[in-house]
């Protein structure tokens, strides 16, 4: 009898952890992304992949702030209907679109990695900062992100923040690879 119920209990804990709600948010991102394991690396770093996380400052799988998140149903995001941060599926897609065109309007230098950087950055603490410290880092002979940060008025933690964003996605995203991708260092 009581290897019965072992044999039952393994078969019913291995049916139920055979498709999560990851495995299924992993796939939509393989569908709808052109750098997978980048977009799975910052949705780990935003949610640790859990959709009703909510911070001082956003909420849901890519954490997005009440301003971003209504900005982005009324303007790139309206076919997803409206601001849902806790709505799995509308934060993943509404989170790679706000990325992709991040990466449009982000400052750069033509490389690719540090247009991406760029804008990992404005996605954790909002382009007007990073366009700030672009304008800055052409009149100022300041070389370190954090100095320029600084420079710009923010705080001390939210550039400390902000300036590693980009790294922790890096590292994140050397376990995700092998779902397709570019990784900048």
């Amino acid at each position: 009898m009581y290897s019965r119920y072992c044999w039952l209990l393994l078969l019913l804990g291995t049916a139920a952890h055979s498709a999560t709600p990851k495995d299924e948010w992993i796939q939509l991102i393989q569908e709808i992304s052109v750098n997978p394991s980048r977009e799975m690396a910052q949705t780990e770093q935003e949610s640790s992949w859990n959709p009703f996380v909510v911070s001082p400052f956003a909420s849901g799988l890519r954490q997005f702030t009440e301003k971003t998140g209504e900005w982005l149903s009324r303007t790139h995001c309206r076919t997803l209907g409206p601001f849902r941060p806790l709505n799995a599926e509308w934060s993943l897609k509404c989170g790679i679109i706000y990325q992709e065109w991040l990466e449009q309007r982000a400052p750069t230098t033509g490389c690719y990695c540090d247009t991406r950087k760029n804008a990992e950055r404005a996605y954790n603490g909002g382009l007007g900062w990073i366009n700030r410290e672009s304008k800055l880092a052409f009149t100022n002979s300041a070389q370190d992100l954090i100095e320029q940060c600084l420079n710009t008025g923010r705080a001390g933690w939210a550039c400390r923040e902000n300036t590693g964003y980009p790294q922790h996605i890096s590292i994140r995203q050397t376990k995700y690879l092998f779902y397709g991708g570019q990784r900048c260092r």
